[in-house]
């Protein structure tokens, strides 16, 4: 899905650079050294708590602050609470509906 997103994102909005990351090490890196504007994080990771990370994006200063919009499949009771609470801009529970999540992206810019 991740790739379908990326895609998507790119096509959409033809002036972003949108990049990819496929685990949690290589997306540490890859916000450290990019400070992206916003941040597609899905909270179901291998071997990383989605919730911690999204917390440690939040108060670091290391990655530049970005906008974070979070895709999850994750059935947990209020977790689009939880997540706003934690510092996220938006959440999509999946199957994601991308023409929201355009719009999201749109705002966000605005």
């Amino acid at each position: 899905l991740n790739t379908v997103i990326a895609k998507f994102i790119g096509k959409k909005f033809e002036t972003l650079n949108v990049y990819q990351a496929f685990d949690g090490f290589d997306a540490g890196s890859q916000m450290t050294e990019k400070k992206p504007e916003f941040v597609i994080l899905d909270l179901d990771l291998p071997g990383v708590d989605g919730f911690d990370l999204l917390k440690r994006i939040k108060e670091s200063e290391t990655f530049g602050k970005p906008v974070i919009i979070i895709v999850s499949a994750l059935k947990e009771e209020n977790i689009d609470k939880k997540c706003i609470e934690l510092g996220a801009a938006r959440f999509f529970p999946k199957p994601l509906n991308f023409p929201e999540l355009a719009d999201a992206l749109q705002e966000i810019m605005a």
